[in-house]
């Protein structure tokens, strides 16, 4: 344990989100947390069927460090996770920063019936993710995959180079960031720009809202991360008084050879879009549609190199506002084959002014609404979450009302 290793250089995004570490290695900004209630949960199988993900996929056991101005992964062989008994009612307090030169750069814990997560953003993505739940239900029952993880992945440099060039194209006429109005003071002298104190609400979206735009997607043959994605520009733009929009998103950066790679593929990218007040909500998602399709063809891209191309510092000069759709094996976590209840963990940090968490559960599309407890109140909070569900809404009826796609053909 924790003797024989190998050693990578780290990846762009790996790269980049050490780089944030290193800016404050005392904050939560880079961890993810989960957390579900399993009924009749045997502590035993659960460490057994953890240890036996952590033994397939290498990022699981690594760990990083910076020498003479470069950030290499390690990898052990093996090491053994032991699953903590988390006692207190609060769980933020299982939320804890992590030593990235220390693994495992994950924790789990159990408290009564609630399993809690916690993983450090460098090894895990959304869509490692919803591997790691999948193995998990599988291992849990006592199953065995015949399957093997995609082998560790290695950078085309020439494909990141182009879809870097894309990304800078974006961005050479000058923009402005948005003013989204808050209703606390920031305190005199705080000069962290990049995060604060963390706070975040839970909202549904609906069961027959959800069935109005899952219908309405497939009528207009876009995913719902467009639709969604498409109303939180619109929110944005209304919210802040302003046509030119840059937000950031995620990407998964996989493909058909690493689609079972246990690991930090995502990319983080600014997302600038012009909205068209006279557009009709219909066009406006197919024009949406064109564009992220162009993006994710140019997904795996440099983002320090764009960063140094636009004179910044941070990857969140861009944007201080984030919207991300989660994988939907997230939002069906099973243990033998039953399904767990989600249970968000409030967040002690947030690296944006607010990020927006679409969570695509089947009946009833969840939000998990992160945002800084220093800018925003909870009233205030709950107030931008009704606009962006007004937003949905809103499209959803003219859309229905649209003469291309009468009352007949919708929900």
């Amino acid at each position: 344990m924790y003797e024989n290793s190998t050693q990578f250089p780290a990846t762009a995004q790996e790269r980049a989100v050490f780089n944030i570490w290193k800016k404050n290695r005392s904050d939560t900004g880079i961890n993810l947390a989960f957390a579900f209630r399993a009924g009749n949960l045997d502590i035993r199988r659960l460490e057994n069927a953890v240890n036996k993900i952590v033994s397939r996929h290498g990022a699981l056991r690594s760990v990083f460090f910076e020498q003479a101005g470069c950030v290499f992964r390690k990898v052990f062989d093996e090491i053994r996770v032991e699953i903590e008994l988390f006692e207190s009612d609060d769980l933020r307090k299982f939320i804890r920063p992590f030593a990235l030169e220390n693994g495992p750069l994950f924790r789990i814990a159990v408290r009564k019936d609630i399993v809690c997560l916690d993983f450090c953003h460098i090894i895990t993505d959304g869509f490692s993710m919803a591997i790691f739940f999948s193995e998990l239900n599988a291992f849990y029952s006592g199953k065995d995959l015949l399957y093997k993880p995609s082998p560790i992945h290695s950078e085309d440099f020439n494909t990141i180079q182009k879809n870097t060039d894309f990304w800078v194209s974006q961005f050479k006429r000058p923009f402005k960031n948005l003013a989204v109005s808050f209703d606390k003071k920031k305190s005199t002298g705080n000069s962290n720009i990049y995060g604060g104190d963390g706070s975040s609400l839970v909202s549904g979206v609906g069961k027959r809202l959800t069935k109005k735009v899952r219908l309405l997607c497939q009528k207009l043959s876009v995913t719902p991360f467009i639709f969604y994605f498409s109303a939180f520009i619109i929110f944005l733009s209304r919210e802040c008084s302003s046509k030119d929009v840059v937000t950031t998103t995620n990407f998964s950066c996989r493909n058909s050879h690493n689609l079972r790679l246990f690991g930090l593929l995502a990319t983080t990218a600014p997302i600038r879009f012009f909205v068209d007040e006279q557009m009709s909500a219909f066009d406006f998602i197919r024009n949406m549609n064109e564009y992220i399709r162009d993006c994710l063809s140019h997904q795996n891209f440099d983002s320090e190199k764009l960063i140094e191309s636009c004179g910044f510092s941070d990857l969140r000069d861009f944007s201080r506002t984030v919207f991300t759709y989660e994988h939907a094996k997230m939002a069906d976590i099973r243990l033998d084959n039953k399904p767990c209840e989600f249970v968000p963990i409030p967040s002690r940090h947030s690296e944006a002014d607010f990020t927006l968490c679409f969570f695509p559960f089947k009946n009833d599309g969840k939000i998990l609404f992160i945002f800084r407890a220093d800018l925003f109140s909870h009233i205030r909070a709950r107030e931008l979450l009704r606009h962006y569900l007004s937003v949905i809404k809103n499209i959803c009826d003219e859309i229905k009302d649209c003469a291309n796609y009468g009352e007949a053909n919708l929900p």
